[in-house]
């Protein structure tokens, strides 16, 4: 059977399609997370979590030393891995494929699979702030200066059995390799210094001449890191060891710019507020086996630019029709949007889809906690909720499995910096630095009937820098969108909330919000009229705008607007002139509403 790695952005993702896998008799396993705290750890070596804190690889900075080695090999994190490196499909979270070496994890496989977002993996963000190439200099000057520093390279000294001393060469080689590497690297690091200094604005950074990076360079570096008491965070190490090994695809100097005032002028000027440096590895699969990629928003030529490898396009041409029908209202919600906002719209998508009772929500992050807070009656209908960057929003299966309707409410816009950045993570340094203007532009949609609309909405007017984001930002709407698995007959519709562009067609209805004072009234109603007597007339059932008003302390005229407003949209009806409200679905289909 072939042996085949699939590669998923998260850990819930992986157990997901291993569990699928699985019931259909195949000899599957996942790569395990780290764990050191809970009640069912795998790992025992709190030391593992500071070296991953600081950027370092914890199998080659803290496994080959470790007390605990022998059980964490026989029940423990290493045997995990041992079995996912054994198992005939083995199944990995993008951030193993980014930090463990792609190539490694590909070695004795004939097909690999990439599910979603394969940017990120095949060229891994890597940075450095100002702050921590200073603290990195300081460590070097120790290191390389510091005669009793020089021990952390290795003693070739050594004792045979009779006793008699000598140099062991291998040893020897080892220390030269690293301490001319340490060497190599320190020259590195003085050079960043120099271009961060000299850096008024986005300045790309070509790496000087590099050297393959030695074994036992990461274990040497944390230990020095923890010697000295140095408070590295993030992907400091990670930086300097790719650019100093020539692993850097492209890399760039960030200067932070601020506004200042000078009062005595009136006036403001833009001052550095700070520096840091950026840069992307390269992560390529192993190229001696097939490798697919996943991902319905890349493009051929991106994923060529990015691989410096050719990459044919096998998706099949048409379009598979869908099943399911997904559209677009043109309505945006941001980060910023208010939560009782967003609320008022959530509830009223519900209040006008009464046929939906498993839903599920995609949305920004801030707004998952009002949407979990709504009222017992729309708060049982959803099923499941997420939000833009969490990963399940974009890969995970389960979706139209327990859903019968995802609402995708909002716009995953990003900030120009996260634009900026995938700029120079695709090579496009000089662009990034350009910078780009946001302003009006319009684009051509198509409603369900058939009507051609000119949507207006905001963008970047820089081609590349408006390529980059839809790249980016329709990308998260497209996935989003596919978790309903549309072109499936046991798929869920889908509801789109935003003003973006994604390739389905604009509603033809609207969305209108409900709050909470037309919640109130159309409760009260609904309470009022529950029990209908046998062999009454409907139209004295129906209860008086005054009746509605005062159980709940409005004013006779602003429910009697309520109430018409709620007529519009079908949810409660008139029962003559004078008869009085009921709910939409009271007294059962036979029932002609209208005037007496």
């Amino acid at each position: 059977m072939m042996r085949a790695l699939l590669v998923y952005p998260t850990h819930e993702n992986c157990n997901e399609v291993a569990h699928d896998a699985a019931r259909h008799g195949l000899d599957v396993a996942v790569y395990p997370g780290r764990i050191t705290k809970g009640d069912a750890p795998n790992c025992w070596n709190l030391d593992a979590d500071d070296a991953e804190r600081m950027g370092f690889p914890v199998v080659k900075t803290v496994c080959p030393t470790c007390p605990h080695r022998r059980k964490c090999g026989e029940v423990g994190y290493l045997a995990k891995i041992i079995i996912a490196q054994q198992a005939t499909v083995a199944v990995c979270t993008h951030g193993r494929a980014e930090h463990s070496g792609f190539r490694e994890l590909c070695a004795n496989r004939q097909f690999v699979s990439i599910h979603e977002n394969a940017i990120a993996l095949l060229r891994p963000r890597c940075e450095c702030t100002a702050a921590d190439l200073l603290l990195i200099q300081t460590l070097f000057r120790r290191l390389l200066n510091d005669p009793k520093s020089l021990d952390w390279f290795g003693d070739d000294l050594k004792v045979d059995d009779e006793g008699v001393p000598y140099h062991d060469q291998e040893v020897a080689v080892r220390r030269e390799r690293l301490y001319d590497f340490c060497l190599h690297m320190a020259e590195i690091v003085d050079d960043l210094q120099v271009r961060l200094d000299e850096a008024e604005q986005l300045t790309e950074w070509v790496v000087p001449p590099v050297r393959s990076r030695p074994p036992g360079i990461e274990r040497l570096l944390f230990g020095m890191c923890r010697f000295l008491g140095l408070p590295f965070r993030g992907g400091a190490w990670r930086f300097v060891l790719a650019a100093s090994a020539g692993e850097l695809t492209s890399a760039a100097i960030l200067v932070a710019t601020q506004h200042a005032s000078d009062k005595r002028k009136a006036q403001s000027h833009l001052t550095v507020a700070g520096k840091s440096l950026i840069g992307f590895r390269y992560n390529p699969p192993s190229f001696a086996c097939t490798t697919w990629f996943n991902d319905a928003t890349v493009t051929a030529d991106v994923l060529t630019s990015v691989l410096n490898h050719s990459v044919q396009n096998k998706t099949p041409p048409g379009r598979i029709e869908l099943q399911k029908k997904a559209v677009q209202v043109l309505r945006d919600i941001t980060r910023q949007t208010l939560p009782q906002s967003v609320a008022g719209i959530i509830r009223g998508v519900l209040t006008d889809r009464p046929q939906f009772t498993r839903v599920g929500i995609i949305t920004h992050r801030p707004h998952i906690k009002s949407i979990l807070s709504l009222e017992p009656e729309f708060r049982q209908r959803i099923v499941k909720t997420s939000y833009f960057g969490s990963g399940d929003e974009r890969s995970s299966n389960a979706w139209h499995r327990e859903c019968d309707f995802i609402v995708v409410a909002g716009t995953p816009r990003l900030r120009p910096d996260a634009i900026r950045d995938y700029l120079i993570q695709i090579g496009r340094v000089g662009a990034a630095a350009r910078g780009a203007e946001w302003g009006p532009i319009r684009w051509i949609g198509q409603t369900e009937s058939g009507e051609r609309v000119t949507v207006a909405t905001g963008g970047y007017l820089d081609a590349e820098w408006r390529q980059a984001y839809l790249d980016l930002v329709r990308a998260s709407l497209v996935q989003a969108i596919g978790r309903g698995r549309g072109i499936l007959a046991d798929g869920c519709e889908v509801l789109v909330l935003s003003n973006e562009e994604c390739g389905i067609p604009i509603s033809d209805s609207e969305v209108t919000p409900l709050n909470l004072t037309e919640l109130s009234v159309l409760s009260e109603l609904k309470r009022a009229t529950a029990v209908s007597p046998i062999n009454t007339y409907i139209a004295k059932t129906a209860v008086s705008t005054e009746t509605i008003a005062s159980a709940i302390g409005l004013s006779v005229r602003r429910t009697r607007v309520i109430l018409s407003s709620l007529d519009e949209r079908g949810l409660v009806v008139r029962v003559g002139e004078r008869g009085g409200w009921l709910p939409f679905n009271n007294g059962g289909s036979d029932v002609t509403y209208g005037d007496a």
